[in-house]
């Protein structure tokens, strides 16, 4: 395991080389800037980090207090009401303007012969966001020798009862240059149902052949489909609740011509966006185009802000292991 830290825009990156896969983390917004597999990018990753820095997105980082949407910027704990920063014009998106993406966390590495860890520590202080408590978050990433797995594990405590859903926000292009040619597997037949206008939830329903994966489908097949396209999200940006909830099964799986991501997690549900917007700067092996990766967030719902208490603790976790097809 080769383990090495350097400095590019102020910002300390990661990286963690194992044979022939690697992956690269990032202190601000304890985040993934990419993962590769025989110099294949798994990843939506910037041409230069500079870019992964100075904009302000959320892709591959950690996303919160709040992971989704909260409607008019409001949110009611224990009877008092919290206004929280407007980013989604009305809403509070992804915890906000000065959510968790944007912080730097302290970092501190791990390495012995079985594994290589980068945990990752922020303290959210009390009114950050217009949140209310001072909230821990410690994100911890592993790369295990010889497995090209990368586990992800989240962990938070408060001192005053706050919101706390946490979501990682990655790409995944798994080799291929688009969408085109990549399929994916979800284990669910329920999902969250939106008003098409805001993307606000509204109820729990079973999946209609359009929004079905729980068997290999690719990805572009119905994306011109109008429940998709007549909407806001302008293609897939949907939450799935999974079928199967034992921490071992597997949860979901992207596949593209060579290599596939499996994804096992203790997390109730996955978003999925599939990158319905061109992006703002040129990515490693990526068209210049929508559509040309997929972010794929193992996440709980967000009918309601989930709720923190001082004598409780958050915990989560996530594999994602790649192999060749």
């Amino acid at each position: 395991m080769n383990v090495r830290e350097y400095v590019k825009e102020g910002q300390v990156f990661v990286a963690i080389k194992d044979g022939n896969f690697e992956v690269v983390l990032c202190d601000l917004g304890a985040s993934i800037f990419s993962i590769t597999l025989d110099g294949r990018y798994m990843t939506q990753t910037p041409v230069e980090e500079k870019d992964f820095v100075v904009l302000r997105a959320f892709a591959g980082k950690t996303v919160g207090r709040s992971a989704n949407r909260i409607k008019g910027n409001i949110i009611t704990i224990e009877g008092k009401e919290y206004k929280l920063e407007d980013n989604e014009k009305g809403n509070t998106l992804h915890g906000g303007v000065n959510g968790l993406s944007t912080k730097t966390f302290e970092t501190e590495i791990v390495d012995d012969k079985e594994s290589a860890k980068v945990i990752y520590t922020y303290v959210s202080p009390d009114g950050e966001s217009g949140f209310p408590g001072n909230l821990k978050v410690i994100v911890t990433y592993t790369v295990f020798t010889g497995q090209k797995e990368l586990r992800m594990d989240y962990y938070a405590t408060t001192d005053k009862t706050t919101c706390c859903y946490l979501a990682n926000h990655a790409y995944y292009a798994v080799g291929e240059p688009s969408l085109k040619d990549t399929q994916l597997m979800i284990n669910a037949s329920h999902y969250l149902h939106c008003n098409p206008v805001d993307l606000l939830p509204i109820e729990k329903r079973e999946v209609t052949d359009i929004l079905d994966f729980r068997k290999f489908k690719y990805i572009m097949k119905d994306i011109d489909e109008p429940v998709l396209r007549n909407s806001k999200a302008n293609g897939y940006d949907l939450h799935y609740y999974f079928d199967d909830n034992d921490i071992n099964s597997l949860k979901a799986v992207l596949m593209g011509k060579e290599y596939k991501m499996s994804i096992y997690t203790d997390f109730s549900g996955l978003q999925i966006y599939s990158c319905n917007h061109y992006s703002p700067v040129p990515m490693r092996d990526l068209d210049i185009a929508m559509h040309n990766s997929i972010a794929l967030e193992p996440q709980d719902d967000f009918i309601k802000p989930r709720l923190l208490r001082p004598n409780e603790e958050y915990r989560r976790f996530v594999r994602f292991v790649f192999a060749k097809v």
